[in-house]
């Protein structure tokens, strides 16, 4: 990346970073005080219900009082006549006062009578139900704490609560003794919701708060509110939040949960002022970018670029002699003088290094000469002394003794080594000096894996491993020296079995991969140490291990390195200490020299 735009743009990170913790700030303290308002508004549009609520309570209680001190009333208590009730009781009566349930005890506690109606279509209706038993179970209602008072609040039956007031029935100067207790009620059902909706602005919806089938938001809001804070809120999404109160029933004892779903205008508002505000500091931090922009690229980028120049121009001319210009008194100044001083011991460097190159090439070249020669002529006196013994071994000069067998044998191992060895290091200076002759041919990776399975099969079964073949579902042709790579695998194959114990597996496995061909030898021998993988392609790197050796040259995986890379391939192990150990070949379609 060119230092013009790093620079830009580490401003702009910079400056977007102080933006960003700027609208976050700003974020969290505007829309975290707006939401406690609309929370609070919120509770408060709930604790207005429940005000309302009360209201009720007090208005139904105020009639309970008007009709219990009503000598009328006194007298029917006393001495029960059906006048009172044809008079008193029929639906038109009950719907002025917006009552739908009177019901009267006496002194006995032993139910009169009851009267019900539908006041919003001013009608006879029938008393709840559950009604009586409920009155008849909370004895509050038939002994209160003195005749000046009614005892009033909620009552939960089945189906819905419902706000009734008790009080003794007295005379009309409020003067006893009572004669029992008159009881009415108003149900808090669907209209009668509707009808407080259009006075508090805003739905309105009940909950017993011990129903086993509560909304989720109803839920969660019961398991905030206490006695001691009775109200709370819920946004319930972006665009609506919902207001809770908890009120109890006359006894205490059982909640009710009121919920006022109200729109989220102020937190929309807060979202708007936010918005106006992150398209302000956009804008601000637009114009300072550009400020910046202008005044970096004409105070610094513009001297940099011309140094850039005359550094290339340095390269290209590849003359170390030369000299960049020096002007001004600033870093840059001091950059380009250190520059200068570099091309100066550049010029030096060079000088040195091209001694020191010659002398190298001339020495490895000598090392690949010696090693080709002593290689190559050793491979004939190796042959020679290989004959001899074994024309002994055969008697052909007279008969040998079991002892001298077995010198023989001994000695016979020891050339075979050596030739090996020989072998070995005749063909890793080769390939490593670039002088092995690359046959490339379109090769069947199947049936190249096919051949060497064959071919290795019985070596493997006569240790007691078994060798397994496991073919790609679909043949797959790459571009590739196939007798080379053939030797590889025959090579990793061998290693497998020198190294895995009778009894043991190795798995010959391929697999078409994206633009080539991976060939995996996995054994379950005896495993490579951590400390060991990083220097197991080494050459002459043997690895020494209690449990099995090796006779080999150390340089049969540094020749298959080799050959996998002169196909522009890679080969990689893994392996597990004392489980096994997995070599990959990955070969692609063609070697980049192919072409």
């Amino acid at each position: 990346m060119k230092l013009r735009i790093k620079t830009h743009l580490i401003f702009g990170i910079v400056l977007i970073t102080l933006a960003t913790l700027a609208i976050a700030s700003v974020r969290i303290i505007i829309l975290g005080r707006f939401r406690t308002i609309e929370a609070d508004i919120a509770a408060n549009g709930a604790e207005s219900a429940a005000d309302l609520i009360k209201k009720e309570i007090d208005s139904i209680a105020l009639m309970d009082t008007d009709w219990a001190t009503w000598d009328e009333t006194y007298e029917y208590a006393a001495n029960p006549d059906e006048g009172y009730i044809v008079r008193n009781f029929d639906p038109i009566s009950l719907s002025n006062i917006d009552t739908e349930i009177v019901s009267i005890f006496d002194s006995k506690k032993t139910h009169l009578a009851d009267g019900g109606a539908d006041p919003w279509n001013r009608r006879t209706a029938p008393v709840p139900q559950g009604w009586k038993e409920a009155i008849e179970s909370h004895p509050a209602f038939f002994t209160p704490r003195d005749y000046s008072t009614s005892v009033n609040g909620l009552l939960f039956l089945p189906e819905y609560p419902i706000l009734v007031s008790a009080h003794q029935i007295l005379t009309s100067e409020r003067k006893g003794p009572s004669h029992g207790t008159l009881i009415m009620g108003r149900k808090i059902d669907d209209r009668r919701l509707a009808a407080w909706k259009k006075i508090l602005k805003y739905p309105i919806e009940i909950y017993f708060a011990d129903a086993d089938n509560l909304p989720p938001d109803v839920k969660k809001a019961a398991s905030l509110l206490t006695a001691k804070h009775p109200a709370t809120a819920i946004a319930l999404d972006d665009d609506r939040i919902a207001g809770y109160r908890l009120v109890s029933d006359i006894t205490g004892k059982k909640n009710l949960i009121i919920r006022m779903e109200q729109p989220r205008s102020i937190y929309s508002q807060a979202l708007n002022t936010m918005s106006y505000f992150v398209k302000t500091m956009i804008g601000l931090g637009f114009v300072v970018l550009l400020i910046n922009v202008l005044l970096t690229e004409r105070l610094v980028l513009k001297r940099l670029l011309r140094l850039n120049r005359e550094v290339n121009a340095i390269a290209s001319s590849q003359d170390a002699s030369s000299t960049v210009d020096v002007s001004g008194d600033d870093e840059i100044t001091t950059v380009s003088s250190s520059i200068n001083k570099m091309l100066g011991a550049l010029k030096s460097s060079q000088d040195e290094l091209r001694e020191t190159n010659t002398l190298l090439e001339k020495a490895h070249e000598a090392k690949n000469q010696l090693t080709s020669i002593v290689s190559h002529e050793l491979r004939t006196p190796l042959g020679t002394i290989k004959q001899a013994i074994e024309l002994i071994q055969e008697g052909v000069d007279g008969p040998i003794s079991e002892k001298q067998k077995q010198r023989l044998d001994m000695g016979k191992r020891n050339v075979e080594r050596l030739v090996r060895l020989t072998k070995d290091l005749l063909d890793f200076t080769r390939i490593e000096a670039g002088k092995v002759q690359m046959n490339y041919e379109k090769t069947d990776v199947n049936e190249l894996m096919t051949d060497v399975y064959h071919l290795m099969k019985p070596a493997a079964e006569a240790k007691g491993i078994a060798l397994i073949l496991d073919l790609p579902e679909q043949h797959r042709d790459i571009v590739c020296d196939s007798d080379k790579i053939r030797q590889t695998v025959i090579n990793l194959i061998n290693n497998a079995t020198k190294f895995t114990d009778s009894g043991g597996k190795i798995t010959l496995k391929g697999e078409a991969i994206e633009a080539g061909v991976r060939i995996d030898v996995e054994d379950t021998g005896i495993g490579i140490k951590d400390m060991d993988v990083s220097m197991i392609f080494e050459p002459f790197r043997q690895i020494k291990d209690g449990r099995a050796s090796s006779d080999g040259s150390g340089l049969g995986l540094s020749i298959c390195k080799l050959l996998v890379e002169k196909h522009g391939g890679t080969i990689d192990v893994r392996s597990t200490y004392g489980e096994g150990s997995t070599f990959s070949i990955t070969l692609p379609d063609m070697p980049p020299d192919a072409a």
